[in-house]
């Protein structure tokens, strides 16, 4: 009842504020912030669809592409996952190497080099079947 509720709730807040042209920069975060609660609910193809909206608005936005990962890796399509997990490599080394981390608001305490290695770890080790798992 209440994850119906906060859904709800959450779609309408976006609907309104993130639709006008104050934020335009800031779409994809509707979509990324949705899917994570679709992912939470086990909507698993709702989450997918803001999942790639989100990717699709910025396609430098790797935690979308890391979560997008994780959610196909625990739905069981690991070489679905291992694409989605090389996309966020390759971000991910983009913004090393250009020193600007964009989404640390969305990190915790972890830095972009911890990601990188569980990226690496899931594409090239083929750990697709750990209970490695974040939300950001």
């Amino acid at each position: 009842m209440f994850e119906e509720l906060f859904l709800i709730l959450f779609k309408a807040f976006f609907r309104k504020e993130f639709t006008s042209e104050l934020f335009p920069r800031l779409k994809y975060f509707k979509d990324y912030y949705l899917a994570l609660i679709y992912k939470d609910s086990k909507q698993i193809e709702d989450a997918i669809k803001h999942f790639s909206i989100a990717e699709t608005i910025n396609p430098n936005f790797w935690p979308s592409y890391f979560n997008h990962g994780l959610l196909l890796k625990d739905d069981g399509k690991e070489s679905t996952a291992k694409r989605y997990f090389e996309k966020c490599l390759l971000c991910l080394k983009k913004s090393i190497e250009i020193k600007e981390n964009d989404f640390s608001f969305l990190m915790e305490s972890f830095s972009l080099e911890y990601f990188l290695t569980l990226c690496e770890k899931y594409v090239s080790l083929g750990i697709l079947n750990s209970d490695i798992s974040l939300i950001m």
